[in-house]
C-alpha cells in the first residue's frame, strides 16, 4: 500500500511540474520568442540532418517548420520547408549518380558507402535496402 501511495505521489509530482513548466513557457516568452526559438532549433536540426543525411533529424527539422507555418503563420518556415524539399531531391539525385559512377567502375565499396547515405536518406528506398540486406 505504501508503495503504491509512492508511485501516486511521484505521478502527481512529475506531472505539477510539468503542467509548472508549460505555464511558464507561455509567460516567460512573448510570441515572437517563442517563434524565434522554435526556428533556430529547427535550422539547428536541419543543419545536422544536411550533415548527416538522418531521416528522422530531417523530419524533425521539417515538423517545426510545419507547426510555425500552421500555427504562426511563419513564412521564413515556408523557406525552409522548400528548402528541405530541393536537399532531398538533389541528394537522392547526387547519391544515385554516385552510386551509377561506382558501378561503372566496378567498386562495390563505394557502391555500399553511397546506398548507406542513400538508406539513412530514404529508409524505404528499395534498392538501397536490398544492397544492405546481401
Amino acid at each position: 500500500m505504501k508503495c503504491l501511495r509512492a508511485v501516486v505521489m511521484i505521478m502527481l509530482g512529475t506531472f505539477a511540474i510539468g503542467c509548472a513548466s508549460i505555464s511558464k513557457w507561455e509567460s516567460r516568452f512573448t510570441e515572437e520568442e517563442k517563434i524565434q526559438i522554435i526556428y533556430n532549433r529547427a535550422l539547428s536540426t536541419f543543419e545536422k540532418g544536411k550533415e548527416t543525411f538522418e531521416h528522422r533529424t530531417l523530419q524533425k527539422a521539417k515538423a517545426d517548420f510545419e507547426f510555425l507555418l500552421e500555427n504562426y503563420k511563419y513564412q521564413p518556415a515556408k523557406d525552409k520547408l522548400l528548402e528541405i524539399s530541393q536537399f532531398y531531391r538533389e541528394t537522392k539525385q547526387m547519391l544515385q549518380s554516385a552510386v551509377a559512377d561506382a558501378k561503372a567502375k566496378n567498386d562495390f565499396l563505394a557502391q555500399v558507402g553511397f546506398y548507406r547515405k542513400l538508406q539513412r536518406l530514404e529508409p524505404e528506398n528499395s534498392e538501397a535496402k536490398k544492397v544492405s540486406v546481401e
